[in-house]
């Protein structure tokens, strides 16, 4: 299991994914970044995928988060119902451009 934590005063970012180095969509190289801050924590996905969310549940991290930043601006390639279910969140937030 790949795992980076990194530390600093109070807060805490561990990256979840990639953990593979092969991957056919380029979105699914997206890092996946829990940062936590005293009680407040935030689980950034980037365009991650559904490859890349099903190694991050898989790693047996801790996913409660204060923000889940959903994935790939909310469209149905990621932030699937598998991810929703382990991912324990209070707020969902979700980048799209306004056109």
């Amino acid at each position: 299991m790949y795992k980076l934590v990194m530390t600093s005063g109070k807060s805490k970012k561990t990256i979840l994914a990639p953990k593979g180095t092969r991957y056919d969509d380029a979105n699914d190289y997206s890092i996946v970044v829990k940062a936590t801050y005293e009680n407040t924590s935030l689980l950034l996905t980037g365009d991650a995928e559904a490859v890349s969310e099903r190694q991050t549940v898989s790693n047996g991290s801790d996913l409660t988060v204060t923000v889940l930043k959903v994935g790939y601006h909310g469209s149905r390639a990621s932030t699937g119902d598998r991810f929703q279910d382990k991912v324990n969140h209070k707020v969902v937030v979700i980048s799209v451009q306004r056109e």
